[in-house]
């Protein structure tokens, strides 16, 4: 009689044993699993850009304009058939008004350029320190503009928008964020 108790309460002892293992079993293994999918992705985008606060820039007439361009093939600037290293001098819009100030470079790449001739290109001016930049093309890239509805010859020919640089991938595996060597003022 004794030992029939006994092995009734091994067996309960048992089973709220392995209710205890399997509650715990499952909670570790729930909070390994939460844990492994929130361990950070490093950004890898080729490059992040937004719209900037400056006017939009136009060209007008059928020459070219006089802009540093980008060479794919060696991935540097040239202008004027000279190589540019550095871009302090061509930077616009330093100039401090009531509405503060916009620095920005104006750029051209060949019209064969790609999406990754785009990305080295700007991956070279934020090494630099360029992060606001407009890139001109004689035929704008219409159907990347915004329409409007109240113009629909918009954008015109020769037309320029500027963006910010966010951050770019160079040549490694993460994307790097632009610091501006020439930074906005704010208007005053």
């Amino acid at each position: 009689m004794f030992g029939g108790k006994i092995s009734r309460a091994r067996g309960l002892l048992l089973v709220i044993l392995a209710a205890v293992v399997i509650v715990h079993g499952t909670q570790f293994l729930a909070t390994k699993l939460w844990f492994s999918q929130r361990t950070h992705v490093p950004n890898v985008t080729d490059f992040t850009v937004q719209v900037w606060g400056t006017e939009d820039l136009v060209f007008s007439g059928d020459e070219i304009p006089e802009l540093p361009m980008f060479k794919p093939e060696t991935g540097q600037w040239t202008l004027a058939g000279q190589r540019v290293e550095d871009f302090a001098e061509l930077v616009r819009g330093l100039e401090v008004g009531p509405h503060g100030s916009n620095p920005h470079v104006v750029v051209h790449l060949p019209p064969s350029a790609t999406a990754d001739h785009y990305r080295q290109a700007i991956a070279s001016l934020t090494e630099q320190g360029i992060c606001q930049v407009g890139v001109y093309s004689p035929i704008p890239a219409a159907e990347y503009i915004p329409p409007n509805k109240a113009n629909p010859d918009w954008p015109p020919k020769g037309y320029v928008s500027v963006y910010r640089i966010l951050n770019v991938r160079p040549n490694s595996l993460r994307s790097e964020e632009c610091e501006d060597r020439f930074p906005p003022w704010p208007p005053s």
